[in-house]
């Protein structure tokens, strides 16, 4: 997904999680098992970023 990238390009971690929040609401739908492990496991994840 190309609206991914803009989570794992972004400067900060807030930006990041606010940048998350937003493709949510916009593939949460089409994507959710997707998401919902984005967001599970968010804190593990980030600092790969």
């Amino acid at each position: 997904m190309k609206d991914l990238k803009l989570v794992y390009r972004s400067e900060t971690k807030d930006l990041a999680e606010m940048i998350l929040l937003d493709l949510a609401e916009k593939w949460e739908k089409k994507y959710p098992v997707v998401l919902k492990s984005w967001n599970n496991n968010w804190e593990r994840i980030s600092c790969y970023f």
